[in-house]
C-alpha cells in the first residue's frame, strides 16, 4: 500500500505543477520520432510552471528544483523548461519533481515510453497530476497502477473530487514544515474512495493478444474463434448498433475456415472515455489473408487498410475490458 500511495501522490504532485498531457494515447505526452544518442535511456523534454515553483521555493534552502527519476536528475531553468534523460525500465515512467532538499513535490507519470526516444511533455507538472498519481498508487492494486494512464483515473473521479484533491496537495505543499517530507509519504492527504481499473493499457494489451490469435494458423478454425470471443461482449451490438454476437461469432469462423491469416493488426491510435466504463477506441486495423486452396471466397488474396479508423467501443464488465460496438466484421465493411 506504501508504494501504492506514493505513486499516487506523485501523480497528483505533478498535475498541480505540470498539466496534463494531450493527444492520441489519451493522458500520454506523444514521443517524438527522434533518437537519442544514449541506449537504455529515454530524453524527456518539457516545461515546469514557474509561477507555481515560486510560490514553493520558500521551503527549500536554495532556488533550484530537479527532475527526473531516481539520480537521474537534471535541473529545472529558471524559464521552466528541463531536459532529463533517464533510464529506460519499461512504457511506464514516472518522473518527480524535488525541492532543494530531495524532497518529492510533484510527480508526472509517462506512458508507452520507447528506448532511445525523445519524449516532449504536453502541458506543465502540476499539483492535479501530482493528485492522479497519488490517486493510482493508493486506490489501485500493484499490478493495475503499475500501467494506469491518467485518463483512466479522470475517467472514475469527478471534476469536483479532483480538484479538491489539488487543492489539499497544494497547500500541503505550502506547509512550512513539510519542506523535508515527501508528500507520497504523508497519509493525510484525503483520497476520494474509488475502484479503479486500468483502460487505455488493457485495451493494448488485448489488442495485442487479439492479433497473436488471428495469426495462429495452426489452431483450427472453432478453437480460434473461441479465443476470439473471449474479448468480446456477449451484448455485442454490430457498427449500426444492432445486436450480432453470434453473426460476429459465425462469421470470423467461417473466415479461419477459408483463409490463411497472414496478418491482422490492430493499434489503438486514440481513445477516450464515453462514461466511467465505456472507451471510444479509435484504431487502426491492417488485414492480409490468402484464400485457402480449395476454399471458396470472394478474393483469392487481399491487403486492406480499414478506413477511416473505425470506433471502437470497450465496455468494463466484472473488471473485464471487452469489445462491445464497432468492430469492423461483415463482408460489406471488409471486402473479404
Amino acid at each position: 500500500m506504501k508504494r501504492h500511495f506514493a505513486i499516487l501522490v506523485v501523480s497528483l504532485c505533478a498535475l498541480l505543477i505540470v498539466g496534463c498531457g494531450g493527444g492520441g494515447g489519451g493522458s500520454n505526452p506523444a514521443a517524438s520520432s527522434n533518437t537519442n544518442t544514449n541506449a537504455n535511456t529515454v530524453t524527456v523534454t518539457g516545461n515546469v510552471d514557474i509561477s507555481n515553483l515560486a510560490s514553493l521555493r520558500s521551503q527549500a534552502t536554495a532556488s533550484g528544483f530537479t527532475i527526473g527519476v531516481g539520480s537521474s536528475r537534471s535541473s529545472i531553468k529558471t524559464d521552466g523548461t528541463f531536459s532529463v534523460a533517464v533510464p529506460y525500465t519499461g512504457a511506464v515512467i514516472d518522473l518527480d519533481v524535488r525541492n532543494a532538499q530531495n524532497a518529492i513535490r510533484s510527480m508526472k507519470r509517462i506512458n508507452n515510453a520507447e528506448n532511445g526516444k525523445t519524449i516532449a511533455v504536453d502541458g506543465i507538472i502540476g499539483s492535479q497530476s501530482m493528485g492522479i498519481l497519488l490517486f493510482i498508487l493508493k486506490s489501485a492494486t500493484a499490478a493495475d497502477a503499475a500501467v494506469m494512464t491518467e485518463k483512466d483515473v479522470l475517467a472514475q473521479v469527478s471534476a469536483a473530487d479532483m480538484q479538491a484533491l489539488a487543492a489539499s496537495i497544494t497547500v500541503w505543499l505550502k506547509v512550512a514544515g513539510n519542506a523535508t517530507k515527501n508528500i507520497t509519504d504523508d497519509a493525510a492527504i484525503p483520497l476520494p474512495v474509488v475502484a479503479l481499473k486500468p483502460g487505455e493499457q488493457n485495451i493494448r494489451d488485448n489488442y495485442a493478444a487479439m492479433k497473436k490469435t488471428f495469426e495462429n494458423n495452426t489452431l483450427d478454425s472453432l478453437a480460434r474463434t473461441q479465443a476470439f470471443l473471449t474479448f468480446i461482449d456477449t451484448g455485442f451490438l454490430d457498427i449500426a448498433g444492432v445486436p450480432n454476437y453470434q453473426d460476429l461469432a459465425s462469421s470470423s469462423q467461417s473466415r479461419f475456415d477459408r483463409y490463411t491469416v497472414n496478418s491482422y493488426s490492430f493499434s489503438l491510435k486514440e481513445l477516450r472515455y464515453t462514461a466511467s466504463d465505456t472507451i471510444e477506441a479509435a484504431t487502426s486495423m491492417y488485414i492480409n489473408v490468402t484464400r485457402k486452396p480449395g476454399a471458396e471466397g470472394g478474393v483469392a488474396a487481399a491487403e486492406i487498410y480499414v478506413t477511416p479508423d473505425p470506433k471502437i467501443v470497450w465496455k468494463i464488465r466484472d473488471g473485464v475490458w471487452r469489445i462491445y460496438q464497432g468492430l469492423p466484421y461483415k463482408s460489406s465493411e471488409l471486402s473479404i
